[in-house]
């Protein structure tokens, strides 16, 4: 753009050389300066050239850092991500040993309670039959050792062991095998 207004300015100048009758030295005067003109506008196009390199040089070192940095921003949210599942993995694993431990803890004690409870029955059974020995061995099984005091409400007649359970059972309501 700016060369057609350079040529259009020197063809105007020679039309007036030319009205005017110039000679020689004038068309040198002209040609002198359209020279100048070209070579003014050569340096100014070659100063844009390397303007527009050194711009683009400038926008591919951008380029590349944005490239970089995002890059590098993914790995971090990917990082991030990862600790987030590595988190909830654990605190699964926690609940799940935290509930482990619970029912540990309550079998426990569940067999701990039944271990007390078979321990009280045995003692109950072994001082049950501590005590039918010692009224065996006290001679309570003889034919006439059982006898009826006044405030006992039932009938236990003397007699020997079948026939006191037989009527035992008879006064309960059971019967035995005759």
């Amino acid at each position: 753009m700016e060369a057609q207004e350079a040529d259009i300015s020197l063809a105007s100048s020679l039309d007036t050389l030319r009205a005017t009758g110039a000679g020689a030295s004038g068309a040198t005067a002209l040609a002198q300066a359209a020279l100048r003109s070209k070579q003014r506008i050569a340096a100014d196009i070659q100063k844009q050239e390397m303007r527009n390199a050194e711009l683009r040089a400038q926008g591919e070192q951008k380029m590349q850092q944005l490239r970089q940095a995002e890059r590098a921003r993914v790995q971090t949210l990917m990082g991030r991500g990862e600790e987030a599942r590595m988190r909830m993995q654990e605190q699964r694993e926690a609940g799940r040993l935290d509930r482990l431990s619970g029912l540990a803890d309550q079998y426990a004690m569940m067999g701990a309670q039944a271990r007390s409870q078979s321990d009280a029955m045995l003692g109950s059974a072994l001082g049950a039959l501590g005590g039918l020995t010692g009224f065996a061995l006290g001679g309570g099984f003889k034919k006439d050792s059982v006898e009826q005091t006044p405030s006992e409400s039932t009938f236990i007649p003397k007699q020997d062991n079948f026939t006191f359970f037989q009527n035992l059972a008879q006064n309960y309501g059971t019967k035995t095998g005759d």
